[in-house]
């Protein structure tokens, strides 16, 4: 008995730049001094929105939503995401960038990455799982 060939299996897509060029970019971002459980949940959603959005952005005190929105046109950025905290409440604005719309939520509540995590017996992250955009599938969804 002969050893079994080994089948070669697609290893990447060839994606062209066109194609990428075509899919919505974001940027994730906060807006004032919002505290560190926000802060993690801005962390949290650059995670959810990966592959295409900026998940090492650094925002400072100095930095205006006019820079970004300058920045953004270059770098094919489509959509701004900032959260906000006032003294009534959280809040989430999507903006469209150039020229809107502009919605903003409110949030009631929200739970973290970190807190799912610890409440699960057996947690299993991996670093790669967000690396590929989710695939949705609402086939016979409206029965």
């Amino acid at each position: 008995m002969g050893k079994a060939r080994r089948k070669k299996r697609k290893t990447h897509e060839n994606v062209t730049e066109e194609e990428i060029s075509k899919v919505p970019h974001s940027f994730v971002m906060h807006k004032g001094d919002v505290g560190k459980s926000v802060l993690q949940l801005e962390m949290d959603m650059r995670h959810v929105m990966e592959p295409y959005t900026a998940t090492k952005l650094k925002v400072n005190k100095k930095n205006v939503v006019k820079d970004f929105v300058n920045v953004a046109g270059p770098l094919g950025v489509t959509h701004l995401l900032m959260l906000s905290k006032t003294e009534l409440g959280t809040y989430l604005r999507f903006c469209r960038i150039p020229r809107g719309p502009t919605l903003t939520f409110k949030i009631q509540e929200y739970s973290l990455t970190k807190d799912v995590v610890s409440l699960l017996k057996k947690p299993k992250t991996f670093g790669i799982q967000f690396k590929k955009p989710p695939l949705l599938v609402l086939n016979g969804f409206f029965y």
